[in-house]
């Protein structure tokens, strides 16, 4: 039985996961991705963080499992189709693969149009609305991604995708965190 959904709960769990991520504690980060999805659980980002939690921490079957959940609660969310189409290929399954990439390419992320406005913000104003360090930031951590989408695009349309690494941390990593 599913928590009741509180907005602000669902938000603090996801900074707290989001800070033990960052920090490299991925098992800190689970327990707190499975609260969120006691409370929704259709969490599109949360799925897809529990995906790249299980990743770091080798379980590759889980991640797929939580992948898929995240593509079935939202099929339209390129991430999530871009996450499933590598680690298909990362699992030598090309047939997934091609089906996950497929998905991708017919819904390609609609936030990639905002840096050209923000670019455009930023030559013509010297500013990007709202003037804030953090803002900025996250703009810069934005472009960077959508230029990552951009070129895994342009692979997956040329058919030039290569299987990612499936591994998460080392055991020498893992020791050290404990």
């Amino acid at each position: 039985m599913a928590k009741k959904a509180s907005k602000t709960g669902i938000i603090r769990h996801h900074m707290t996961a989001g800070q033990k991520v960052r920090a490299g504690d991925f098992r800190g980060a689970v327990a707190e991705y499975r609260e969120i999805l006691k409370m929704d659980s259709k969490d599109t980002q949360a799925l897809q963080m529990m995906a790249q939690c299980m990743i770091r921490l080798n379980n590759p079957k889980e991640a797929m499992k939580y992948g898929e959940r995240a593509v079935a609660a939202n099929p339209s969310d390129f991430n999530a189709l871009r996450m499933m189409a590598e680690m298909s290929l990362a699992m030598r399954d090309k047939k997934s693969a091609n089906k996950y990439i497929q998905e991708a390419l017919s819904n390609p992320p609609e936030d990639m149009k905002l840096p050209k406005l923000m670019k455009f913000a930023l030559a013509s104003f010297s500013w990007i609305p709202p003037v804030r360090r953090y803002k900025r930031a996250k703009y810069e951590e934005m472009e960077s991604f959508n230029q990552y989408n951009k070129e895994w695009l342009e692979k997956a349309k040329s058919g030039k995708l290569s299987a990612p690494s499936m591994t998460g941390q080392s055991k020498k990593q893992r020791m050290r965190r404990q």
